[in-house]
């Protein structure tokens, strides 16, 4: 467990601020930011040629119809239309080429703690962002260990339905972090302590 004064100073700040009067912290960590980031390479890996293969129909399109190129068979007025249709294709990639990094920062942004009370999940970006799962509302914890001893672990809440029927379940997940172990004995020992309480 890092314990919260190992995290930044916003993120402390806010799981300070997030912490009630006479709320006692059982557990705190981080994701690793590497990991994260590893995760979204394979996405990275697609976006590359699918960049390259936008960018050559988006900058010839561009040069046909500012008159600079001449593709055949195209008329200018055909080269705008093809420029606007390939502009999202474009737009797609570099989104696609940014995702690792975006992850990456969302790590390294991002905190759990677990109270004797709740378990939260804290993001500080440019928006600060808490989401909470009160004891009574827990039914238990999943948990996945890697071989580096890094795991994820989710703290389940209540099941529902979404809009179209779906069963869905409202989850903290705790993906990357150091202490799974800890984690998950956290959370299951707030279901206990929810379990016996009147």
């Amino acid at each position: 467990m890092e314990g919260i004064y190992a995290f930044p100073a916003d993120l402390r700040a806010l799981a300070e601020e997030q912490t009630r009067d006479g709320e006692r912290i059982l557990w705190a960590g981080r994701p690793a930011p590497a990991r994260a980031f590893l995760t979204a390479t394979p996405i990275w890996l697609f976006a590359v040629p699918w960049t390259v293969v936008s960018c050559v129909f988006f900058g010839s399109s561009l040069a046909a119809a500012l008159g600079l190129a001449r593709i055949e068979g195209m008329e200018r007025g055909a080269a705008w239309g093809f420029l606007l249709f390939s502009l999202p294709f474009f737009g797609i990639g570099l989104g696609l080429l940014a995702a690792p990094f975006i992850v990456l920062q969302e790590a390294r942004r991002t905190a759990f703690v677990i109270t004797d009370r709740r378990v939260l999940s804290l993001t500080a970006n440019r928006s600060r962002t808490v989401k909470g799962l009160a004891a009574s509302a827990l039914r238990g914890a999943e948990a996945r260990r890697f071989a580096n001893g890094r795991g994820t672990v989710k703290a389940l809440g209540p099941v529902g339905r979404d809009s179209d029927g779906d069963r869905v379940t409202d989850e903290i997940v705790m993906s990357g972090i150091a202490d799974p172990s800890g984690a998950e004995q956290a959370v299951w020992s707030l279901v206990e302590s929810a379990r016996r309480r009147p």
